[in-house]
């Protein structure tokens, strides 16, 4: 047998890279962001029902959604991405791949079935070949390779930063076949945080690194590794002649030029999803600014306070990471955390929104029905055992279904509610919910308040505070109403001499849109009895 033997060169180097973490711990989002950095085309295999497809508008990639999971159509999937001119691969779990319909574990249990033995050792003689043939498709995939795994969770109990003893979740083993992990050429495990703690890597560079929310940066360093560039992860580290060398002022001012550029409140918030790594480059003040540009940014789209900007940023970048969490949701109880954790920052206007979601999501993976009442209970236990707070939107009105309800139930938590969807109309009240979901854009008196240019002309008119809460519980659907009529009501000094923080009219501005929301309801079971 004829052996040849060549210089090893990095020629036709091709990533193989893995991302292993518990639910919620940001696998789809980490590997995206890395994944669109090391190609054009990027195909997807989805195992996760759809998952991938929620960060479409922050990445561009195609999808092959998977509905079985035996390891030889995920070999055939990889080959069809080959075919399709990918120039990376996703998948996205390779662990359903051992445990997921028709996976090796059940293949073994279905041969141990059918054999008169009974015996899974004998199963596994016909199950190991598949599985191998797909670590071995894997291995000689011509694009690159991303593989996400979930990993085995335990919950370990540890002081928080007040001395209290709080459960926190951990990875351990993948969902995989033992030693699978050493086939790859980067291992990076996720935790709760959102931090990627490199456990194995071929690129010295990489190795025992601890990345937040890794992205860009991570790809960068692998492309360098993958081209024989220079290896490091700061890229000035070497001297270099001043005029040569990026400015650090001409970065920082690209950064807050794209920010000014931003043309829409929608444009903000996609900024903000892909360019968050952009903080770990500047210092804390450097930080600052960009953080205060962004801000000013959107005060000046809303044509509101600087402060009002800052919370409507502060609430819908967390309804965001509630969103991205609440796709990893495997287990009831995790809702709750989640809840515990993102809802003291969310907006008011966001809170049914969030919990529509929440419920939605606790009820798909509980398997359960009236999944509001169950997070109600689990999220009063939890501040009680806590000694805390946390917000929570007004419970729905009655369906009826149960007899007329009783005087206070539509304020009373314990009472029986069905969660309302996003976007859906209790059954009670379906009338008195159109109104405030979709109002007509004029006001009492003919004003036009479809532009925000003309509510603030009409909420100058309001020289009372009354007023102004009034004009906000009829037109509380429009969008950013709750921040003019807010402006508003810091803007008028009582008789005292006083003003109103916002903090505080912003709370009797949402009160008196929970009292629209349940009196016509209420009414409507009066009349009924």
């Amino acid at each position: 047998m004829g052996f040849t033997i060549k210089k090893a060169t990095k020629e036709a180097v091709r990533l193989r890279f893995a991302l292993i973490g518990p639910s919620g711990s940001g696998k789809t989002f980490s590997v995206l962001a890395i994944a669109t950095q090391l190609g054009q085309r990027v195909i997807v295999i989805d195992t996760e029902r759809g998952s991938a497809a929620k960060y479409a508008d922050l990445f561009s990639f195609d999808v092959l959604e998977l509905d079985t999971f035996a390891p030889d159509t995920y070999c055939d999937a990889i080959r069809a991405c080959e075919d399709a001119g990918a120039d990376v691969v996703v998948i996205d779990s390779l662990s359903h791949a051992w445990m997921g319909k028709d996976g090796a574990l059940e293949m073994v249990d279905k041969a141990a079935a059918r054999s008169n033995s009974r015996n899974s050792f004998d199963a596994w003689r016909s199950v190991t070949p598949q599985h191998n043939r797909l670590v071995d498709t894997m291995l000689r995939c011509k694009p690159h390779l991303l593989v996400t795994m979930r990993s085995k969770m335990e919950y370990v109990i540890e002081e928080d930063g007040r001395g209290k003893k709080v459960p926190r979740k951990v990875g351990l083993a993948p969902v995989q076949r033992d030693g699978l992990e050493y086939e790859f050429d980067v291992l990076g495990e996720m935790n709760a945080d959102h931090q990627m703690i490199v456990t194995k890597s071929r690129c010295s560079v990489l190795a025992d690194q601890v990345f937040d929310r890794p992205g860009a940066q991570v790809a960068a360093v692998l492309r360098a590794w993958m081209t024989d560039a220079p290896k490091t992860i700061e890229p000035q580290q070497e001297p270099k002649p001043r005029e040569e060398s990026p400015k650090e002022p001409d970065t920082l001012a690209s950064v807050l030029a794209d920010v000014v550029a931003l043309a829409s409140e929608d444009a903000v918030l996609a900024w903000w999803a892909i360019n968050r790594n952009v903080f770990t480059q500047f210092s804390a003040d450097q930080s600052g600014k960009v953080r205060n540009a962004l801000t000013r940014r959107v005060a000046t789209l809303q044509h509101t306070t600087h402060e009002s900007a800052a919370a409507w940023l502060r609430g819908r970048v967390t309804l965001a990471d509630l969103r991205q969490a609440l796709a990893g949701v495997d287990l009831p109880g995790e809702c709750c955390a989640l809840w515990m954790k993102h809802a003291p920052r969310l907006l008011p206007d966001d809170l049914r929104t969030a919990w529509g979601e929440t419920v939605a999501r606790l009820e798909k993976v509980g398997k359960m029905h009236r999944g509001g009442v169950w997070l109600r209970k689990a999220i009063a236990e939890e501040c009680e055992r806590r000694n805390v707070t946390v917000p929570l939107p007004p419970d729905d009105p009655p369906t009826g279904t149960d007899g007329p309800a009783r005087p206070g139930a539509a304020n009373d938590t314990s009472a029986t509610s069905t969660p309302v969807a996003h976007g859906a109309t209790p059954a009670s009240a379906p009338q008195a919910l159109d109104v405030v979901d979709a109002p007509d854009a004029r006001s009492d008196g003919g004003d036009d308040l479809s532009t925000r240019a003309a509510r603030r002309k009409h909420l100058g008119t309001k020289h009372h505070e009354r007023a102004v809460v009034a004009s906000y519980a009829a037109h509380c659907g429009l969008p950013h109403y709750l921040d003019d009529c807010t402006a508003r009501l810091t803007e008028i000094v009582a008789p005292d001499g006083t003003r109103l923080s916002e903090l505080t009219a912003r709370k009797r501005l949402v009160d008196a849109r929970n009292r629209s929301l349940t009196k016509p309801a209420e009414g409507a079971v009066r009349r009924a009895a």
